[in-house]
């Protein structure tokens, strides 16, 4: 038995994501209110910047006071699993904390739930930059009614940009999204000089 638990306690504190185990702490009619940390590992002070020493044995209304006026409802749904709902994933933005974290939570006891979690702030900005640059770009097109495309030569795969939808008088459900079909979307007396221009930039490169 006692092996067992030390070969658990090197695999929990040798985990790259954060780990906590938890009891959830219901009211007088059975709702969760509230949930106690049992357990945490090292990643989890690094991801969360929260010590072990001032969570463990607390409630999470204790160590982040501000839970329960967070927009997500973490209480509620981690309460969920911990009663016998299904293990979940999900992304999301932790307020008191400032950061973003992708979670798995699932229950192996009633009334008790363990988080597996990583942190992706970093990729979640690199997104939403990508988005407001992708806004941007559709946004200038359509001023300047300027299309353009791009071909993914090992898949044939072909994505136009709103604008060259507009441009074309087509929506994005009626066209194939293929070189052979922006060809027929080309002027027949124009198609033998688009093909070989774009014949001779792939040989080219």
């Amino acid at each position: 038995m006692r092996h067992i638990k030390d070969t658990y306690r090197q695999l929990v504190d040798h985990l790259p994501d954060g780990f906590a185990r938890h009891q959830v702490v219901l009211d007088a009619d059975g709702n969760p209110v509230d949930y106690v940390f049992l357990d945490v590992n090292a990643a989890f002070e690094e991801l969360t910047g929260l010590r072990r020493e001032g969570t463990l044995g607390h409630r999470a209304t204790d160590v982040v006071p501000s839970i329960r006026q967070t927009a997500f409802d973490w209480i509620g749904t981690y309460g969920r699993v911990a009663l016998g709902g299904p293990s979940i994933r999900f992304e999301q933005f932790s307020e008191p904390l400032g950061r973003w974290y992708e979670v798995t939570v699932f229950s192996d006891q009633s009334g008790f739930f363990t988080t597996v979690f990583r942190e992706i702030t970093e990729r979640r900005r690199l997104q939403e930059v990508l988005r407001a640059s992708e806004l941007l770009l559709s946004r200038s097109q359509e001023i300047a009614h300027v299309g353009s495309w791009n071909l993914e030569l090992a898949t044939n795969r072909l994505t136009w940009s709103d604008e060259t939808f507009r441009i074309f008088g087509l929506q994005p459900q009626e066209f194939d999204a293929s070189y052979e079909a922006f060809l027929e979307a080309v002027h027949p007396g124009d198609r033998a000089a688009v093909n070989d221009a774009y014949a001779t930039s792939v040989r080219e490169g």
